[in-house]
């Protein structure tokens, strides 16, 4: 009740999301299928050079020409810092609020997602076949049972295990 998106709306303000690529809220594309390989060939310098500037376009045009207060949480300031590395974005967006960037991981706090890093997960679950990550999926599953063997990683409460912190 207390979310961003809804404070911003009881405020006034417009609010548009964007569900990027691989999100169960973007599985419209206009040829491709969640099951073709070619579905998931893309990388976050696509989203950036593409999805972004298409999506921010797109409320551009229809809030009658008004730049964008933008906020990004992770992958979302990743993408717009993207953009304005290489100067592009500039003429739709009026201010950015860039929260929790994905840069370096050796920083983080929890054992799991380090592991994770280590490892190269997402390259492992590529070179299977699997090109979809589902954190509940029969694939996540058995390969938590395998990293939670580790003694020094706490699955008891997954979401302290990923994140690394805890909360009272």
């Amino acid at each position: 009740k207390q979310s961003l998106g809804f404070i911003l709306a009881d405020g006034g303000f417009d609010v548009w999301f964007a569900n990027t690529r691989g999100t169960n809220s973007s599985r419209n594309h206009t040829s491709l299928t969640p099951d073709d390989p070619e579905y998931w060939n893309w990388t976050w310098d696509q989203l950036a050079a593409y999805d972004l500037p298409a999506v921010l376009q797109h409320v551009y045009d229809h809030t009658g020409g008004q730049k964008v207060h933008y906020i990004g949480h992770s992958l979302g300031t990743l993408i717009i810092l993207a953009a304005f590395s290489e100067h592009r974005l500039l003429h739709l967006v009026r201010s950015a609020v860039l929260l929790c960037p994905i840069a370096y991981l050796y920083k983080t706090k929890s054992k799991l997602t380090r592991l994770a890093t280590q490892i190269l997960l997402a390259e492992a679950f590529h070179f299977l076949g699997y090109r979809e990550f589902n954190p509940v999926g029969p694939v996540s599953h058995e390969i938590l049972l395998i990293i939670c063997g580790d003694p020094e990683i706490d699955c008891y409460d997954l979401f302290t295990a990923v994140m690394g912190i805890f909360l009272a």
